[in-house]
């Protein structure tokens, strides 16, 4: 499974949306719900290219994350132990 994580302006431009619609971080909220995450690691990283001012990083990840609703009750569809 292929993830994207984001920094800088990537992050920017796609997790604090600007573009009128509802970005990740707005949607929790707005919903009053939050993750906390336990295990985050990066496991080897299998890639790494430069060009200009732009670098890729190809890495292994695990990550848990357990998502609460505004009524602190997990999200279980939301919630997983994963390697990405």
């Amino acid at each position: 499974m292929q993830q994207t994580l984001l920094t800088g302006k990537a992050y920017n431009d796609k997790i604090k949306s600007s573009d009128g619609q509802e970005s990740s971080s707005e949607w929790l909220a707005n919903n009053s719900a939050y993750y906390i995450h336990g295990v985050q690691r990066i496991d080897s990283v299998n890639n790494f290219t430069a060009s200009g001012d732009q670098a890729t990083v190809d890495v292994v990840v695990t990550e848990e994350r357990t998502l609460y609703n505004s009524q602190g009750k997990i999200d279980q569809k939301n919630s997983a132990f994963t390697i990405l």
